[in-house]
């Protein structure tokens, strides 16, 4: 008999708009695909795309309803309590499905949802983020309302995110370093990298085009990308005049326009289809310089053979085994830009390097260990 797999979520995972569906919809058709009997809950919000999902996964709505903004007052996460309101729709889809696993997409899901929930499956939370260092990192940017607001769910992931990490049967990093503090909350953790995807792909071309793509939306990249273009761009556009920024995702079209005044920027908006953008780009910008978690950008750009170049935060995209050019975090993200585009053979060298590493590295290979865990459970 199949194990089953209750996938609880924030949102409908296809259409794949955005990092945090790519993440979990990858991991919902692996595990479908390992012979695992997945359905898929999410309490969709309106205007909230959804589309079918692959073959042999079932979505389930839990429907939702607007939360007033008193229940802040708790020490429970205000996205988990936004996000997951109508519990009691939880339960009778557990109690009917009866699933051996629930695996919570993020942690202030399960810090909500698991509370009450009565069922005797395993239950396995995905630490997108450690929301304690991403709130603190939030409330050190923005408005003095933006950040106070980022304080209090510091304060409260500083009590709630511990205790799900003892109280769960298994922690789902995303990187080394988020496992090593998951292990010192005292959970018992596996690690499940982003994958590369093996995607078609070209060697750059000898031109200087730098691409990014990401959902400008999000205040750590939006930031990032402002401090880049106030600070930085001028300096590459006097060493390459002919240098482009080609921007990708939603929110692209704003920044390229608020920017409007500086020389070859463009926003492209939405696009399904990365591979042609990719293909195009001499290298790809990662600007953020705070947030936490993993960009899943940054490892579509490897996917598709392309250094990485950005501030120092993102030295921790690097991993073991990548090519020592792949990703440059740098104080000086100007220099690292011209660098790359002028040394056209390094580059190359550099790009086949990533491709070959990006082959051995799919979804299959980075869930080995989680799968390998489920399976060791069955009854």
């Amino acid at each position: 008999m199949r194990q089953k797999v209750l996938v609880v979520t924030v949102e409908p995972l296809w259409p794949s708009t955005h990092g945090g569906r790519v993440r979990t919809g990858k991991i919902v058709e692996t595990l479908a695909g390992d012979g695992f009997d997945v359905r898929v809950a999410y309490a969709r919000r309106p205007g909230v795309r959804s589309g079918p999902a692959p073959c042999g996964v079932e979505q389930v709505d839990l429907k939702w309803s607007p939360v007033s903004p008193l229940r802040r007052l708790t020490w429970l996460p205000w996205l988990g309590v936004f996000t997951l309101p109508r519990f009691d729709d939880l339960q009778v889809l557990v109690a009917s499905f009866q699933p051996d696993f629930i695996y919570w997409s993020h942690s202030y899901l399960a810090a909500v949802g698991s509370r009450k929930l009565e069922t005797s499956a395993y239950q396995i939370v995905e630490f997108a983020n450690i929301e304690r260092d991403r709130f603190l990192s939030i409330s050190k940017r923005g408005t003095l309302k933006h950040r106070a607001s980022a304080f209090v769910e510091f304060l409260k992931a500083c009590r709630w995110e511990r205790r799900i990490a003892r109280g769960m049967d298994l922690c789902v990093a995303i990187s080394s370093t988020d496992e090593k503090v998951l292990n010192s909350f005292g959970g018992k953790s596996v690690l499940v990298e982003n994958a590369l995807p093996g995607s078609p792909w070209q060697l750059s071309p000898d031109d200087a085009v730098v691409m990014s793509i990401a959902n400008w939306d999000y205040g750590p990249n939006r930031e990032g990308m402002t401090y880049f273009l106030d600070t930085d761009w001028h300096t590459v556009l006097e060493a390459l005049p002919e240098a482009k920024l080609v921007l990708a995702g939603n929110g692209s079209v704003e920044i390229a326009e608020r920017f409007s005044h500086l020389n070859n920027v463009a926003g492209v908006g939405f696009a399904d289809d990365l591979t042609e953008l990719f293909n195009n780009s001499t290298l790809f910008l990662a600007p953020a310089r705070s947030g936490a978690g993993r960009q899943l950008k940054v490892a579509e750009a490897l996917g598709h053979a392309r250094a990485v170049v950005g501030p120092p935060f993102l030295n921790r995209e690097r991993r073991p085994g990548l090519p020592d050019d792949a990703i440059n975090g740098s104080d000086d993200v100007a220099a690292e830009i011209i660098r790359k585009i002028q040394n056209l053979n390094d580059r190359h060298i550099v790009e086949k390097k990533i491709a070959q590493y990006a082959l051995q590295h799919d979804w299959q290979f980075e869930t080995a260990s989680l799968r390998g865990w489920m399976k060791g459970k069955q009854a």
